[in-house]
């Protein structure tokens, strides 16, 4: 339950585009509702923060990527997940992803936050969808160069740079 003063926040990277013909693909394959907005990738939950913890949460998140130098991920195939979101699944890079989830879950520890999820399947989610998805190993590949992160905390965002 949030409280006044309360956040609702989460990490991920952002700042990618996806070329349309992969949506066309991915729309192909079920009865898709409606597009995703706000594609990222997950690098947290959702978790809450109290509006004095945001500065020294972003400046944590900072000190505990620092060094981490940027990267290229690889996504490729679709998978369905909730049962209502298709996504695009990332192929290579999951190691450097894996590594900045660990160093993200450190901070969250701190905060006595939830941790990221124990089984990590990196997506991009891309539709809802109302009927049965048909999952695809292949599709167009797509890279995305990792440079930043991506904070938000309510309606403000927070860059945290890669070297």
């Amino acid at each position: 339950m949030l409280h006044v003063g309360d956040w609702f926040s989460f990490v991920s990277i952002k700042g990618f585009s996806i070329p349309e013909d992969v949506f066309q693909q991915a729309e192909a394959l079920s009865a898709c509702k409606r597009r995703v907005d706000d594609q990222h990738i997950s690098l947290s939950r959702m978790f809450s923060l109290r509006e004095i913890e945001i500065e020294g949460f972003v400046d944590d998140v900072r000190a505990a990527v620092e060094g981490i130098e940027s990267f290229e991920l690889t996504c490729n195939g679709f998978r369905c997940f909730q049962d209502r979101f298709s996504a695009l699944m990332v192929r290579r890079g999951k190691k450097q992803l894996d590594n900045l989830v660990d160093c993200i879950d450190q901070v969250l520890l701190q905060y006595s936050k939830p941790l990221y999820y124990e089984d990590r399947q990196h997506h991009i989610s891309l539709y809802e969808h109302e009927s049965d998805f048909e999952e695809s190993e292949s599709c167009k590949t797509v890279k995305i160069r990792v440079t930043k992160l991506t904070i938000n905390c309510g309606n403000r965002e927070f860059l945290v740079e890669l070297a």
